[in-house]
């Protein structure tokens, strides 16, 4: 990774170049403005909540969410990513995988014995980073 990156926690400030991060997630949904502002601080000021950001240039370049909840199958705290995203001219810089590392770190940190996530198209991504398939991933809008 170029060592000018920066991977740290996100602040308010950060709001909206994650709000551009995330509309680079998906060409069927977009993420209102009104939405994240309204809804930020549940992602920034929850202890369940975990959402890091990497900067380049003091520019936020990439994004992980996920959150940590308890489980049965697991016998304890769990760890989900539920959005990386990396700036389409910032890929392939290894700045996901910092992304992924601190995530990580906070999990554990946290005390979670398990860091999961859904993927179609970012299979070989995850395994490089030692993740393992084991599931499938199904969903239903309502």
């Amino acid at each position: 990774m170029d060592q000018s990156v920066l991977v740290r926690q996100a602040t308010q400030d950060d709001l909206l170049s994650i709000l551009q991060l995330a509309n680079q997630l998906s060409d069927t949904i977009n993420v209102s403005e009104s939405y994240l502002t309204s809804n930020f601080s549940k992602f920034i000021d929850n202890d369940r909540h975990c959402l890091v950001v990497a900067v380049k240039n003091e520019v936020v370049v990439g994004y992980v969410s996920g959150y940590f909840h308890d489980t049965i199958y697991a016998c304890g705290l769990v760890a989900y990513v539920d959005e990386i995203v990396v700036d389409v001219n910032h890929r392939a810089m290894k700045i996901g995988a910092a992304l992924m590392t601190v995530f990580e770190k906070t999990s554990k940190e946290k005390g979670c014995v398990i860091v999961s996530l859904a993927t179609y198209g970012a299979k070989s991504f995850y395994e490089a980073l030692g993740y393992k398939s084991n599931a499938g991933y199904f969903k239903k809008y309502l």
